[in-house]
Formats: C-alpha cells, sequence, structure tokens
C-alpha cells in the first residue's frame, strides 16, 4: 500500500498517537493529515465509518486538502457526503453514544452513505498526488 510510506510522516504529525493539534500543524500537513484520515477510513469502512469515527470533525479539512492536492472528485464525493452528514448526524450521534459494537456494526442498516463508497472505491487512491507534493516540499511537511 503506498499510504505507508507516509507513516512516519504520519506518526510525527500524531505525535505517538495523540490527535494532532491541528493548529499547529502546516498547511500540507493538516491537507495529508485530513486526507489520510478520510481515506483510510472510507476504504476500511465507508463513510459511516468515517463519521461514525468522527470524521464530521475534519470533513472540511479534508475537502480542502483534496483540493489542496488537485483530486477534485474526491473533493466532490466528500462534499456530497458532508451534506448528507448534516442531516444524517443525529442518527451517527446517537449511535456512537451508545459505544457498542453490535450498535456499530447496526448503522449500516439502511447507510445513506452506500453510493457515495462504491463511487469512492472506483477513484483511484490520493498516494501517488500526496507523495509527489511531498517530494517537492518536504521541508512544509517535516517542520513542527
Amino acid at each position: 500500500m503506498p499510504q505507508q510510506a507516509f507513516m512516519p510522516l504520519i506518526d510525527v504529525i500524531y505525535r505517538d498517537g495523540e490527535k494532532p493539534r491541528y493548529g499547529e500543524l502546516t498547511d500540507p500537513q493538516r491537507a495529508l493529515v485530513y486526507t489520510w484520515h478520510l481515506e483510510g477510513e472510507v476504504n476500511n469502512g465507508g463513510f459511516n465509518q468515517y463519521f461514525f469515527n468522527g470524521g464530521g470533525e475534519t470533513i472540511d479539512g479534508a475537502i480542502q486538502g483534496f483540493l489542496f492536492y488537485g483530486a477534485t472528485e474526491h473533493s466532490a464525493l466528500a462534499e456530497r457526503a458532508r451534506a448528507l452528514f448534516e442531516k444524517d448526524a443525529p442518527r451517527v450521534e446517537a449511535a456512537r453514544a451508545q459505544g457498542s459494537l453490535e450498535t456499530f456494526a447496526s448503522s449500516y442498516d439502511n447507510d445513506p452513505y452506500d453510493g457515495l463508497d462504491k463511487r469512492f472505491f472506483e477513484l483511484p487512491s490520493i498516494a501517488a498526488l500526496q507523495a509527489k507534493h511531498i517530494r517537492a516540499n518536504l521541508r512544509a511537511y517535516c517542520r513542527e
């Protein structure tokens, strides 16, 4: 998986598993973190999983991050998911509040994101775009 090459950067940004302090990150670091997080969650369990795991807090950054890398189709799908989430947030938040694996599994019943997931899975990973930008702007990603 190409994104594994980014893990040392992600580890630095997340500081040994802590949530990143987004305000302290450079624009390129934020773009990487937000897009890496969304792409990983969606590829693993769809937009339902992304929002269940708190993606509603970072969706705007992911949309901007995709645009930062020139991934306009990814950005457009994330915008559509955000619009759905604005209506779906009470359902997701209620499921999160229960906090059980069974509740998470049942959150996929009547999943409103299913069509967006299928389209997202058809898109290429943005790892090549990320890698190209990182190589050209390494200092912007590595400074703390």
